[in-house]
């Protein structure tokens, strides 16, 4: 059974994991990327759960890679387009907005002078 998903997709919504937590999560996140993703919400908990660990370049292509087998699914693009915007690239981010017909511009954060 897949039981690292759940713990991937619970990984990836918690702020602030300990060092253990992220250690744990490197961990399984190493094994199943061994093992091989085969679908895109494997791809996207994957990902998410790298982000949180602070490998944001392996968390790109995780998504990138659901998104890339199922280019019509506007979920998993949103989903892509939100984390490229939370890492502070929002070129990349605006190009997958503007595929979704949504102006991206208004998930940056507010700059104060």
């Amino acid at each position: 059974p897949r039981l690292w998903q759940p713990f991937l997709d619970a990984a990836g919504a918690v702020k602030g994991l300990d060092a253990a937590g992220k250690a744990m999560v490197a961990r399984v996140a190493g094994k199943v990327q061994e093992k091989g993703v085969t679908d895109a919400a494997g791809y996207v908990s994957l990902g998410l759960a790298l982000r949180q660990i602070g490998q944001a370049d392996k968390a790109v292509a995780m998504v990138r890679q659901a998104v890339n087998a199922n280019p019509d699914n506007k979920l998993l693009r949103k989903q892509y387009a939100n984390l490229l915007s939370a890492l502070g690239r929002y070129a990349e981010a605006d190009e997958q907005y503007i595929r979704l017909g949504v102006d991206g511009t208004r998930t940056r954060p507010v700059r104060r002078q």
